[in-house]
């Protein structure tokens, strides 16, 4: 079986199930009217159609070509970057080392999947920016609970 063939194979099985939960949600909305379960199953509709959402925009950027995938990943790992970010612990020294996450590391690393340089991309994250995130932190001057504070960037 051709990787093409297998990846039609898992769209179709996705599809299907996003069209059984969307059915199975249409069910729940027509015959519960209790005031209870009306806003779950509100929830569980709008949760079915995000996910339609993303399946759609991931297919699209499939369809574009391997460029806008690549472009597509490198956005989420960006917000995804940014959530995280926002629930850890920094401070204003370490706007510098986060700056450098942002806008350096990860389009780098996704400039170096890109080019195909797969032993510089498995290298990149775990063994520089481990080492220079924390080296670009400390150069601010801070170091009240540096270690701390360093930590849970780096590994939540």
């Amino acid at each position: 079986m051709s990787m093409m063939s297998k990846f039609l194979w898992f769209v179709g099985i996705v599809l299907a199930l996003l069209t059984i939960a969307s059915a199975t949600g249409w069910v729940l909305a027509r015959t519960l009217k209790r005031e209870s379960l009306v806003a779950t199953i509100v929830n569980l509709n709008e949760r079915i159609n995000a996910w339609w959402w993303m399946v759609i925009i991931f297919l699209v950027s499939f369809w574009i070509g391997p460029t806008a995938t690549l472009v597509l990943f490198g956005f989420i790992s960006l917000f995804a970057l940014r959530e995280f970010i926002t629930l850890a612990p920094t401070r204003p020294a370490d706007h510098y080392a986060l700056f450098a996450a942002f806008f350096v590391l990860i389009p780098a690393q996704y400039w170096l999947i890109g080019t195909h340089w797969y032993s510089m991309f498995t290298l990149l994250i775990p063994v520089y920016a481990f080492l220079l995130l924390p080296a670009i932190a400390v150069l601010s001057g801070d170091t009240s609970q540096f270690m701390e504070r360093t930590a849970k960037i780096q590994w939540g």
